[in-house]
């Protein structure tokens, strides 16, 4: 368990690292859930049962954009306010500071940890984006493709007494979904190194610096810092993430969420359960579907 170090003044960005863990881990665990929820029914379909085929094809459609907007929520944005906060105000004020001299080997290694993690997820995220296109143009040609396949059906259902138009339609259908099941799975292998790439750069944030920050900079120039990020952020960001922190922190660490709750304001303490309604609630329990 992480614990928090004395005279520290500030703890958004600890929060902030856990946040992305957690989701990161839940994310992993409900992907290959996902994954394999599509493989076993399109296994379970007879050769020409071609309802039980159309449903699973809709499931499995569902479950990629789950996927897909789940991975958008944790990477695109959660992650990347993280490194946004990072490269423009936490490094540099590190750096402005006069002890600066006692971070840069320190920031500089950290750096080159984050920006080998980035370039990782660049390359992986391209040939994921390649799917994404795939199935936006997919989804765009669907309601054509969909009456053709049925006008098609209907046709040879009218001029066979056989069903092989039906058989062929199903075989087509079940090397779609396999298709769709193998990028499940990229897309699985991808989020679990990402977390382990995560963990492993916060884990050396959190024992490099923390130490001399608490240190070195007085507790009220890390309250200052902290103000300065909250106004960076902007009330709709700083409102999404308090929703995310208290959610990470109740599920993965009891003392954190104490101390969250102790530090965060009880006016705003109480908007947080409607907020995360409004906000939260259905992505996270898509995300997380497969609890700890």
């Amino acid at each position: 368990m992480l614990t928090s170090p004395e005279h520290l003044g500030f703890h958004g960005w600890r929060w902030h690292s856990l946040s992305i863990s957690y989701e990161l881990g839940c994310l992993q665990r409900s992907s290959l859930f996902y994954a394999n929820q599509c493989h076993d029914c399109y296994q379970r379909c007879s050769p020409s049962d071609l309802t039980c085929f159309k449903s699973c094809k809709k499931t499995c459609d569902n479950i990629s954009k789950n996927l897909s907007s789940s991975l958008q929520h944790v990477w695109g944005w959660n992650w990347n306010t993280f490194v946004m906060v990072e490269e423009k105000l936490f490094f540099p004020w590190l750096r402005s500071y006069q002890v600066k001299s006692a971070y840069e080997n320190i920031l500089q290694a950290l750096e080159k940890e984050r920006n080998r993690l980035l370039q990782f997820s660049n390359n992986q995220g391209q040939l994921l984006r390649l799917s994404v296109w795939r199935k936006r143009l997919a989804a765009i040609l669907s309601p054509l493709t969909f009456l053709w396949n049925e006008w098609w059906l209907l046709k040879g259902q009218k001029r066979c007494t056989t069903t092989t138009s039906v058989v062929e339609h199903c075989r087509q259908l079940k090397v779609e979904m396999e298709q769709q099941y193998q990028r499940q799975l990229e897309m699985h292998r991808f989020i679990a190194q990402l977390h382990k790439m995560c963990d492993k750069y916060f884990v050396h944030e959190r024992t490099w610096l923390l130490p001399k920050i608490s240190g070195l900079v007085p507790t009220s120039q890390q309250i200052k810092f902290n103000n300065q990020v909250l106004r960076f952020l902007g009330y709709s960001n700083c409102r999404l993430q308090l929703v995310v922190f208290d959610e990470s922190l109740k599920q993965s660490s009891r003392e954190e969420w104490l101390l969250f709750r102790s530090q965060v304001p009880r006016p705003i303490r109480l908007f947080i359960p409607y907020w995360k309604r409004c906000y939260y609630k259905q992505l996270h329990h898509r995300m997380c579907l497969v609890n700890r």
